[in-house]
């Protein structure tokens, strides 16, 4: 309900029916970060994730940001090759920080005004 009352969820939908969302919040109340994003599996691999990070993308550079981070878990090589694909760029690891002594890869993409990708 938080995200919701403080703008930090999209959701997208094909032809009225929701297929996909993202959630994002503002570490330390101000550097975006992606929390998570998901993508119905029969919906996948046609370019709607892409869809909402440039949503999200431009709705934070109207405010403003220049940067977006993110992570993902380091036994997750999908998500971090997703990440990649995007144009996000490894930027840290903080070893141990998931159950199961399992470390996290975070990410960072620049963000440019229409124009400038």
């Amino acid at each position: 309900m938080q995200k919701i009352q403080r703008d930090e969820i999209l959701i997208l939908s094909v032809n009225d029916q929701p297929v996909g969302h993202l959630w994002f919040s503002f570490l330390w109340s101000e550097i975006p970060f992606i929390d998570l994003i998901y993508i119905k599996e029969e919906c996948r691999k046609r370019g709607l994730s892409r869809v909402l990070l440039g949503y999200l993308e431009a709705y934070l550079q109207a405010r403003g940001f220049d940067v977006l981070y993110s992570s993902s878990q380091m036994d997750e090589p999908e998500p971090q090759a997703w990440h990649r694909h995007l144009g996000f760029t490894e930027c840290g690891v903080i070893a141990g920080l998931n159950d199961g002594g399992i470390g996290e890869v975070f990410f960072r993409k620049a963000i440019y005004s229409r124009g400038h990708y």
